[in-house]
């Protein structure tokens, strides 16, 4: 088995591990819900990308399907941006701020090594500061959109009474 292969079963068993030992009976759906969010804004991104040839994923999992890796996009990346989510930390805005430009740093500092190191990435024309910031950008929606949908009851109730 080659080193790819090794990396991307040990990508499903971390996350798996780490779903099963940090998610419990009160958080999980706002995990689903930004991991399902970052799910769909990652993978339209990197299909895109795949298209354009700035990427290529030449050790992946469904060559015949897609051009993009399928454990990467579908299952690593959006599970950092739910755990992103999942532990947000409350204080000052700069805070939060740090907190979240954090995680796409480590996103992209993983790419990078990937590139490198191994064959499951190949990189053409790659401009980190275009790779960070469209990576912050996914982080954001995500965030948004999760943001969004358990924003606080108090704030519907008050919709209700002005509708």
């Amino acid at each position: 088995m080659t080193r790819e292969r090794l990396i991307l079963i040990a990508g499903w068993i971390i996350v798996t591990a780490a779903a099963l030992l940090l998610l419990n009976r009160t958080n999980w759906r706002r995990f689903a819900a930004g991991y399902l969010m970052a799910q769909n804004v990652t993978w339209l991104n990197v299909l895109i990308h795949c298209r354009l040839g700035m990427f290529t994923y030449p050790v992946r999992e469904f060559p015949k399907a897609t051009d993009a890796g399928f454990t990467l996009q579908y299952l690593v990346y959006p599970a950092v941006c739910g755990f992103c989510i999942l532990f947000e930390p409350s204080g000052p805005f700069w805070k939060k701020g740090l907190y979240t430009l954090a995680w796409p740093t480590a996103v992209v500092i993983f790419r990078i090594i990937l590139m490198r190191y191994t064959r499951l990435i190949a990189a053409y024309h790659y401009n980190l500061l275009l790779d960070w910031s469209t990576v912050v950008v996914l982080f954001l929606i995500s965030i948004g959109v999760t943001k969004w949908i358990f924003r606080s009851p108090a704030y519907l109730q008050s919709e209700e009474r002005i509708a």
